[in-house]
């Protein structure tokens, strides 16, 4: 399987091909990244939930 969309491919796809191939995982971060960052700026308030979240989300290199 080749990730070359973020839509129509499954997380579960991307995660198992992320075994073989690491640097598919950014699909991952592209597609959830944007959500996380709001939900925790909504619960923590906008200054420090998207500082939080920035760090929840980093991508690992």
């Amino acid at each position: 399987m080749t990730v070359t969309t973020r839509q129509g491919v499954s997380d579960a796809a991307v995660i198992e091909q992320s075994w073989r191939e690491p640097g598919v995982f950014a699909v991952l971060y592209e597609r959830h990244a944007p959500h996380i960052i709001r939900y925790v700026a909504r619960r923590l308030g906008d200054d420090l939930g998207t500082d939080e979240a920035k760090w929840t989300t980093k991508p690992v290199n």
